[in-house]
């Protein structure tokens, strides 16, 4: 069993991305992990693992979160997003 990382995430990836290579994420963590409630994050990390699908399906991808910021209701509006 993998030990989870206060500063990585495992998510799935319908595409397998290279051990190494540099990813840019949204993130929306729900108050019970916070503590309070707040907006998406946008993250920049490394993929440091990747384990291939058994079948069809997706690769489950390990990376850290080097960088992270929270995404504000009012720069979203003003991007257009």
């Amino acid at each position: 069993m993998t030990k989870p990382s206060q500063f990585g995430c495992f998510i799935r990836l319908q595409d397998e991305p290279t051990v190494g290579s540099r990813l840019e994420m949204e993130i929306t963590l729900p108050p019970e992990i916070l503590g309070y409630s707040a907006g998406p994050f946008h993250c920049q990390g490394e993929v440091v693992r990747v384990e291939k699908p058994e079948r069809e399906g997706k690769s489950r991808v390990v990376c850290t979160i080097e960088k992270y910021r929270l995404i504000s209701p009012a720069a979203d509006t003003a991007s257009g997003s």
